[in-house]
């Protein structure tokens, strides 16, 4: 049974500037989360709205990828829901 060469890892050529998941999963996002989709203009979902579907808003998302940046991460303005 011969084995099969496999390729070498790839190192990142830069470091990973996404938060970790724990961003998203402690009590400072979810609440503002929360928050920003119990605004009425953001009750329902953007792309449901686009569709002329209504659909009640379940994440909060970012409009231009944060990338890391803790700043625009919690600017609101880049939010939508």
């Amino acid at each position: 049974m011969a084995i099969a060469a496999t390729a070498p890892r790839r190192l990142h050529q830069r470091p990973c500037l996404r938060p970790a998941p724990s961003a998203y999963n402690n009590r400072r996002w979810k609440a503002a989360s929360r928050a920003f989709r119990s605004r009425p203009e953001n009750v329902s979902c953007v792309e449901c709205r686009k569709h002329k579907r209504l659909r009640r808003s379940t994440q909060t998302d970012h409009i231009v990828p944060h990338n890391g940046d803790e700043q625009l991460f919690w600017t609101e303005a880049n939010w939508h829901a």
